[in-house]
């Protein structure tokens, strides 16, 4: 009974779902069917089959519609599947062509990596090479630099000391070939320990020029470990304040140098800081009256220290120090004052 219930409950909503013209559509043909049927109960056979024969047209109409309906569905059904096979096609292409365009993308970037690590590696090669060797040439220079000096003391290593073991061969070379009586040493760091052993076998003197003061204390303690005390001497001269354009503007008080005379061997490397050139010339315009004259002057070997060299009265390269110094022959120019006011 009450799947009978549901189903007939179901049957009246789908009426209620009914539009007009099909409401009207099933009264006629429930009207027909209660015609034929009253007609067969009352012996009008005649009545019954004209009205029988009513249902069946309407029935054919109706399935004429329905089927006019299924057509109209079908074809818009077809037309919806072509649309959807030519969006699809579209869909298609443009996917080829972006993962094409995406192939030929990733395989131009992968050409340029392949490139750049090709390089890099070339790069890379080039860079140990010239890192062993430059390994082996301080390794060899180290050797030869304990060949010529024999320290009494542990030695600061070249790190500490600002310049490599080959500049430190250059520079002991230098001061046993010329075997100079007075040699002053700018911001030379903990070299300075070194070249007072070279001094010391020239029967030399040095003078280290420190701006700071904790810099200048630990070289003189060191040279005091080493028993060069009488050899070296640690002078702490602080950076000027002189005015901004002076050509010993942010250089060394050059007050506190005034007692250096007669130098055979000036070594320029300091103060850092400074431009190459301009502590060049600072030096040159504060010691060019002060050298001797067979002085050499050691600079970084630049373009920019030999053109300060040049216009302040140095001569050419007198011969390239090992290392990254130069030894340039200074001759003072004449009736020039060079000694800063």
């Amino acid at each position: 009974m009450s799947t009978l219930l549901r189903f007939a409950r179901g049957q009246i909503a789908r009426l209620h779902s009914l539009t007009s013209r099909q409401g009207m559509a099933l009264t006629a043909i429930v009207v027909l069917c209660l015609g034929v049927a009253g007609a067969s109960a009352a012996g009008q056979g005649a009545v019954a089959m004209t009205l029988l024969a009513g249902l069946l047209g309407a029935a054919l109409v109706g399935l004429m519609q329905v089927s006019r309906r299924l057509g109209g569905l079908i074809r818009a059904h077809r037309a919806s599947l072509r649309d959807l096979r030519v969006l699809l096609e579209e869909t298609q292409r443009r996917m080829v062509a972006t993962g094409e365009t995406e192939r030929v993308a990733a395989a131009t970037r992968h050409r340029d990596l392949t490139a750049r690590l090709a390089r890099d590696d070339r790069d890379a090669q080039e860079v140990t090479r010239l890192l062993l060797r430059e390994q082996s040439s301080e390794a060899e220079a180290a050797l030869q630099v304990y060949r010529l000096v024999t320290p009494r003391a542990p030695m600061p290593f070249s790190a500490d000391a600002g310049c490599g073991a080959a500049d430190l061969l250059g520079l002991l070379h230098l001061v046993r070939a010329r075997q100079p009586a007075v040699v002053v040493t700018l911001g030379a760091g903990s070299a300075a320990v070194w070249l007072a052993y070279a001094v010391e076998a020239a029967g030399g003197r040095l003078v280290a020029v420190e701006h700071d003061r904790d810099t200048a204390e630990r070289i003189r303690a060191l040279a005091a470990a080493h028993g060069l005390a009488q050899v070296a001497e640690v002078v702490h001269a602080p950076l000027s304040d002189a005015r901004p354009g002076s050509d010993t503007a942010g250089w060394y008080e050059w007050t506190a140098l005034t007692e250096l005379r007669d130098v055979d061997l000036l070594v320029v490397d300091g103060p850092a800081g400074m431009a190459t050139a301009r502590r060049v010339g600072a030096a040159l315009r504060v010691f060019g009256p002060r050298l001797t004259g067979d002085a050499v002057v050691v600079v970084d070997d630049g373009p920019g220290a030999r053109a300060a060299s040049a216009a302040l009265g140095a001569s050419l390269p007198e011969f390239p120090v090992v290392g990254r110094f130069t030894a340039l022959a200074y001759v003072p120019p004449p009736a020039v004052s060079v000694v800063p006011s």
